[in-house]
């Protein structure tokens, strides 16, 4: 099994300003870091994706199975991955996150308090999400892409997870 290197941590969002020069020494020291821990977190991230793609065959981890619990991603791409099995209990996805052809050929779980910040789904998909969420028609005035579905918190939310047609 596979942890990926990308704990719940905090760290700045991609579009976070740097604190202004008449800043505390600290605030910067601060900001530095989350900086430099989110470039640690979109690398581990790529580096993962490379070898999950069957394309690349000499670097390809055959039928592995993946554990992301916990983890906050950050643009997440699994786009053309190949996993047996996946699981993002507890698991925070912050902007767009890419699944378009992947393949789960077990499990694919996201369970617990997942969060799913700008997530999106290729309209015609069927997803299985968390209680709680649902995807939505894409909102063109609040800045989302037309012809996407996005992953929302369900105001009327169940005990039961919800399949969500595309």
């Amino acid at each position: 099994m596979c942890s990926a290197p990308t704990c719940g941590c905090p760290t700045p969002p991609p579009d976070e300003q740097a604190p202004g020069e008449d800043a505390p020494k600290d605030a910067h020291t601060r900001y530095e870091q989350r900086r430099q821990e989110l470039q640690v977190r979109l690398t581990a991230q790529r580096i993962l994706a490379v070898h999950l793609r069957p394309v690349a065959a000499e670097a390809f981890w055959a039928d592995i199975d993946l554990d992301l619990t916990g983890a906050h991603l950050y643009q997440l791409s699994l786009g053309a991955c190949r996993v047996r099995s996946v699981q993002f209990g507890g698991t925070t996805f912050t902007g767009a996150a890419w699944f378009t052809r992947a393949t789960f050929t077990g499990a694919a779980l996201f369970t617990g308090d997942t969060a799913f910040g700008g997530a999106r789904v290729a309209p015609g998909r069927h997803v299985i999400l968390p209680t709680g969420w649902i995807t939505r028609a894409a909102l063109p005035a609040e800045g989302e892409e037309e012809g996407w579905l996005y992953v929302v918190r369900d105001e009327d939310s169940s005990e039961q997870p919800r399949r969500s047609a595309g």
